[in-house]
């Protein structure tokens, strides 16, 4: 009797893994951002995004960028040396000015090299611009989806044909049609020393950053600590010896770090959820500082939380970013950031 032989053969059931595209912010991927972020050489930008907060599981490659469809600008393309890391960030309401105090855990530097920038010289025939800046990732990134999103850039060593370091010109997906409040001054501060708080209601559709404070000061005395003290009336006292009036008593004090060259404290971004309840309370803030031994009181604001706008629009991110060669604490804006697409 003759047997044949069997050949078993496998065959893979699985098809090759499909490419999907998403963006942070979130929902992006087809709309025009409401405004740009001007990147310039020497500049270290941060996001922090919890619209990514959604379960789902991703194998992060690359982050592409786009330019905005709307502001030309003057680029020629050229190459730019870009450090990119890509981590957990903290609760979006706990970020600081300071990008590296925004980590969770030691984030992953994905890319660290010299990259080639497209020509962002002309504007799209319709906009969005297509994603055209793609930086891949020197090993794929794991994200849960479970916590904040964070990635951060820096920008350095930006070279063109023609040696232009014009601003280039990032889509950003913004917060828009918010209200403002920037306050009024109330009594003078010791010397030139001045408080400035501005309150900005962002609504339902920011969530957790449904309003939002930001709190510096001018004219202080420089590397010293300073405070902000914040209550809901204007207190007016007079204490002999004292070079200005306490207008705010300190029934909340938080600390601001110290008051840097020149007399400038960093920009502080605070946020919470929205309450509708608050609208229109007064707010009064007042900058305490120290100057060899004495107290220096800072001219006091009074803000008026403003009202949510029925056609405003917020996402649940932020941006900081600084200008490395200055200082380490930069800007926080609350309410949006760069638009990135995710490829996974």
């Amino acid at each position: 009797m003759r047997y044949l032989p069997v050949v078993v053969i496998a065959v893979s059931a699985c098809a090759a893994a499909q490419t999907t595209y998403s963006t942070s912010p979130a929902g992006m991927l087809a709309r025009e951002g409401a405004s740009f972020f001007a990147m310039v050489n020497g500049t270290r930008y941060q996001a922090v995004d919890q619209t990514q907060v959604n379960g789902k599981i991703k194998m992060i490659q690359s982050l592409t960028f786009r330019r905005n469809g709307n502001t030309l600008v003057r680029s020629s393309g050229g190459t730019v040396h870009i450090t990119l890391k890509v981590g957990l960030g903290k609760p979006i309401a706990h970020i600081l000015g300071d990008p590296s105090k925004n980590w969770l855990v030691a984030p992953t530097t994905v890319h660290n090299k010299r990259t080639s920038f497209p020509n962002w010289a002309l504007l799209p025939r319709i906009p969005p611009a297509p994603f055209d800046f793609e930086i891949p990732f020197a090993s794929k990134y794991l994200y849960a989806g479970a916590l904040s999103l964070a990635w951060e850039m820096t920008w350095t060593g930006h070279m063109t044909p023609n040696s232009r370091l014009a601003a280039q010109h990032f889509d950003s997906a913004m917060r828009k049609n918010v209200l403002v409040d920037s306050g009024t001054h109330v009594g003078t501060g010791c010397g030139s020393f001045d408080t400035q708080s501005k309150f900005l209601t962002a609504g339902p559709a920011g969530k957790s950053l449904g309003m939002q404070v930001s709190i510096s000061g001018v004219g202080g005395p420089a590397g010293s600590p300073v405070l902000w003290s914040i209550d809901l009336k204007d207190s007016n006292l007079t204490i002999p010896g004292w070079c200005a009036k306490v207008h705010v008593l300190p029934t909340v004090l938080i600390p601001l770090g110290t008051v840097g060259r020149g007399g400038m404290t960093a920009v502080h971004g605070f946020a919470f959820p929205y309450n509708k309840a608050i609208e229109g309370a007064s707010v009064f803030s007042q900058l305490v500082s120290s100057n060899s031994g004495n107290l220096v009181l800072a001219r006091a604001n009074k803000n008026t939380i403003p009202a949510s706008n029925t056609n405003n629009e917020a996402f649940e991110s932020a941006q900081i970013w600084h200008p490395l060669t200055t200082t380490t604490a930069g800007i926080v804006t609350y309410g949006g950031s760069i638009v990135a697409r995710l490829k996974y």
